[in-house]
């Protein structure tokens, strides 16, 4: 039988986190089974709720858009929760976030209140081996996406809460508060309040702030057409599969009007030592005074470019979209260390020297880049950049009373440790 196709059953079925197919509610999850079975006599875990095997895979895309295609109606648990009504009235409070428990530590008359004031907002789950979730339902559909399918993660309680977007970004305690009054409603899941963690904050010398980035897991978000006015800035939206690279140059060119030296780095003169690849010339050439260039962030994975391929455009993926991104950002100018440090097998002295030198700029060299591309997806050169050459990670969305609701990766901070 087709992977893809769906089952006929006599019993009710389920869509099962762990397997990624539908599976008989009749009969238990043979994955949880022999987990549960070989853990019976461990201590319990402390593992996060998203230590791996996020996001939507091709084979997840494809079953639930056969699903779609099916007669669709949210089940009585998500009817009940009337999620458009969440990301419309609730009131997420930032500072209160971490009042969704009752840690001593942070417990207060007034934390109580707050959780008595989201209460009606949130969804308990319990823990996700219990959760069933209908086919048919909009809502399990998108639950599906972002519920965690880490068993080490099994026993953990999860509720479904909202929370303003802007919570999932390192310092944003420095944000204004008129612009952090308006951000957007997410929905996202949590089980407990991860501690925070002070550190330094580079507009206010010698002051400490805290950073606290919180529910940075995969979220759902509501389409912009259908928030309210005061939750629609920093709002996710449903991407197509390829980049719009025309779309690339506004936000640039807004950062470079209207924040002035707050994102403008001092070049110092040692990195006129540097080489830079010329994007329309094909060749790498020595680093222009002033020079206004873009750098990647990549995994080689045992690729490299061969001898010419700048010449020959015969280079890695990935490098070679990084190309077609400068250029679509205006610039001339893009930096790789495959290219741009000699990678000789038997350098002379002179030239290991002058690779010792390069290797420790690099801080210098991406610090003073005007745009640094880092690519999180793929394990080697080739494998391109998502929305260049290769098509984006997949987002699901659902149709809810006549409202898109999609989801949204995790936030790029745990995206970036997961690929570390």
């Amino acid at each position: 039988m087709d992977r893809m196709a769906l089952p006929e059953y006599s019993a009710p079925q389920r869509l099962c986190i762990y397997c990624r197919k539908l599976e008989s509610t009749s009969q238990p999850c043979p994955v949880v089974a022999k987990y549960m079975n070989a853990t019976k006599h461990r201590s319990s875990t402390t593992a996060t709720l998203f230590g791996s095997g996020t996001g939507v895979s091709i084979d997840d895309h494809k079953l639930l858009v056969l699903l779609q295609n099916h007669p669709s109606s949210l089940c009585n648990r998500c009817a009940a929760y009337n999620v458009i009504n969440v990301f419309r009235k609730s009131q997420p409070r930032d500072m209160m976030q971490g009042a969704s428990t009752r840690d001593p530590a942070f417990y207060t008359q007034e934390s109580q209140r707050y959780i008595d004031l989201m209460t009606p907002y949130r969804l308990h789950l319990g823990k996700p081996p219990s959760i069933l979730l209908t086919p048919s339902c909009q809502f399990c559909r998108l639950l599906y996406c972002i519920l965690p399918r880490d068993l080490n993660a099994a026993e953990r309680d999860v509720h479904v809460e909202p929370f303003r977007s802007h919570i999932r970004q390192e310092g944003w305690e420095i944000f204004p508060n008129e612009m952090r009054s308006r951000t957007a409603v997410f929905l996202g899941l949590a089980d407990v309040w991860s501690p925070f963690t002070p550190v330094s904050d580079p507009f206010r010398s010698g002051e400490d702030i805290i950073r606290f980035p919180m529910m940075t897991g995969p979220a759902l978000s509501l389409d912009t057409k259908s928030a309210l006015p005061d939750r629609i800035y920093n709002n996710a939206k449903a991407l197509t599969s390829m980049l719009d690279l025309s779309l690339l140059l506004q936000p640039l060119e807004h950062c470079q009007e209207h924040h002035g030296d707050v994102c403008f780095a001092i070049r110092p003169p040692e990195l006129l030592t540097t080489r830079m690849i010329d994007v329309h010339r094909r060749e790498v050439v020595p680093c222009p005074v002033e020079c206004d260039y873009v750098a990647l962030s990549y995994v080689w994975g045992g690729v490299q470019p061969a001898v010419n391929a700048l010449r020959d455009r015969c280079l890695p993926n990935t490098i070679e979209d990084a190309i077609t991104v400068t250029k679509a950002l205006g610039r001339r100018y893009l930096w790789v260390d495959a290219l741009c440090i000699d990678q000789s097998p038997n350098p002379s002295p002179e030239v290991l020297k002058e690779k010792i030198q390069q290797l420790g700029m690099m801080a210098t060299i991406y610090g003073c880049a005007t745009v640094t591309m880092v690519a999180l997806t793929g394990t080697n050169a080739n494998a391109g950049l998502a929305g260049v050459s290769v098509s984006r990670p997949h987002q699901i969305v659902e149709t809810i009373e006549e409202h898109q609701v999609f989801t949204v990766p995790q936030y790029i901070s745990a995206e970036r440790e997961a690929s570390a």
